[in-house]
């Protein structure tokens, strides 16, 4: 008898815990699908980046290049990463900190521009008018890429130059945003392989920054040999947007009134130790800006 009922009571505790187990699983496969980066830190109630983190460590090379023929053959991800920023309440997202709506934007800018380039895949010139910029596979090839086409974000219609310029460059003093936000083209900073969050944005920003500047190819070369400092278009394109609250006397005697705030930003930037930053600041070099290339960052060249 004593046999009987304990054989009865481990069935029973065997199934209650085939049960929970079950429940368990459930519940997991429910709230934490296999393609989100469970690392990866939330925003607040606002929006999960995960799932975009997830999508550019899968298609975007440690080099920032990008696998779009993959990633035109696997799109479910970015577009359901895309319905997601376009269901984002407006008015919650203002709410939220600089910085969480800066990751948003930023976020955002990338996404749409994956997705435009596998909508127009392999984005090449287009009869005797195209390719003002580049008879390659290019974004500049694609007609309204920044003005023209329009994307639903926060549950209104955007163009991407509306996110980078009335947004991202009107609405926060970070010129750092220059150096995350990337254009699909050879000269454009490297793509980051994670989302941009709210909580470490300002650490991705600095190493973003410290990234482009470490590149000779995009961000900066410095020829002591010629007297030359070469940087990046973009510091001529956005001059604006790189101040400093003085420029040093010895940058502002010998650069134009232009130049000298973006060489002071630049300088600012590097740490102490850095013998650029001393170069910068105190030797006498003219300075130039690289070429752009505009040519598509595409794994497949």
């Amino acid at each position: 008898m004593n046999n009987i009922l304990l054989s009865v009571l481990l069935s029973m505790s065997m199934l209650i815990q085939f049960e929970l187990y079950a429940q368990a699983a459930s519940s997991s496969a429910r709230t934490s699908p296999a393609v989100l980066d469970q690392a990866a830190p939330k925003d607040s109630v606002m929006h999960d980046h995960q799932l975009f983190t997830q999508i550019l460590q899968t298609h975007v090379s440690p080099a920032g290049m990008v696998d779009y023929q993959a990633l035109l053959e696997q799109p479910e991800a970015l577009k359901a990463y895309l319905q997601g920023l376009a269901e984002v309440d407006k008015q919650v997202l203002a709410e939220q900190d600089d910085s969480v709506q800066m990751a948003f934007w930023i976020n955002a800018y990338n996404a749409l521009t994956l997705q435009v380039i596998i909508d127009y895949y392999p984005a090449r010139s287009q009869g005797v008018f195209g390719g003002l910029f580049s008879s390659g596979k290019s974004i500049t090839n694609i007609d309204g890429v920044w003005d023209k086409l329009r994307w639903e974000v926060a549950t209104e219609q955007y163009t991407l130059d509306q996110i980078e310029n009335q947004i991202l460059r009107k609405q926060f003093s970070e010129p750092r945003i220059h150096f995350a936000i990337v254009c699909a083209s050879m000269s454009c900073p490297d793509l980051r392989r994670e989302a941009y969050t709210g909580l470490r944005l300002d650490r991705q920003l600095q190493e973003q920054t410290l990234r482009f500047l470490n590149n000779p190819q995009k961000g900066m070369h410095i020829d002591r040999a010629r007297d030359r400092v070469s940087i990046s278009s973009i510091f001529d394109w956005f001059s604006e947007d790189f101040d400093c609250a003085q420029a040093p006397l010895q940058i502002a005697a010998r650069l134009s009134a232009k130049q000298s705030p973006v060489v002071c930003f630049i300088a600012s930037q590097l740490l102490p130790s850095d013998p650029r930053r001393e170069y910068l600041l105190e030797a006498d070099y003219s300075l130039r800006f690289l070429d752009y290339d505009w040519s598509l960052n595409d794994q497949a060249q």
